[in-house]
């Protein structure tokens, strides 16, 4: 039974970790360079594309064809945030959430997140700002505890 309990406990702290859910946001990567060209990618997100200028936001983020910069990521993925592309607020969340090209700041990440998810981005509901996961995971232990020691009862 405390091997259950305590399996419980280290899935859920692994869920819900900080590197855990940076490494989520990078499973959503895509190679978007494969569809056309970064010229035309950057033409067309200057010209106010929202959809390019979140793919363009993507390649500065990842190092893709480009130079990886952060600033230049959160530049685009402001510009298509603007436009309501859900997965560009998402990302702003991330950018202010991390540090990404912005300085760090969790309200104004919390902000994004909310945003992304009113607008329908379901994986903005999952993602933690500090607070989620500072009051998230207390919960969680009290709660398996709380588990396990009914059993024993």
């Amino acid at each position: 039974m405390l091997t259950k309990t305590l399996n419980l406990l280290q899935t859920a702290g692994s869920k819900f970790s900080p590197t855990k859910q940076s490494s989520l946001v990078s499973t959503h990567r895509q190679s978007y360079t494969a569809l056309m060209p970064v010229e035309e990618i950057r033409a067309q997100a200057k010209e106010g594309d929202a959809e390019q200028q979140y793919v363009l936001g993507n390649l500065y983020a990842y190092g893709e064809t480009v130079a990886q910069d952060y600033q230049q990521a959160a530049h685009w993925f402001y510009q298509a945030a603007k436009q309501d592309h859900t997965g560009a607020l998402y990302k702003m969340g991330v950018c202010f959430e991390y540090g990404y090209g912005v300085s760090k700041d969790h309200d104004e990440a919390r902000r994004w997140y909310s945003a992304a998810q009113h607008a329908g981005y379901n994986e903005a509901a999952i993602t933690p700002s500090t607070n989620r996961v500072t009051h998230f995971i207390p919960l969680t232990i009290a709660m398996l505890v709380g588990y396990f020691f009914a059993q024993l009862i």
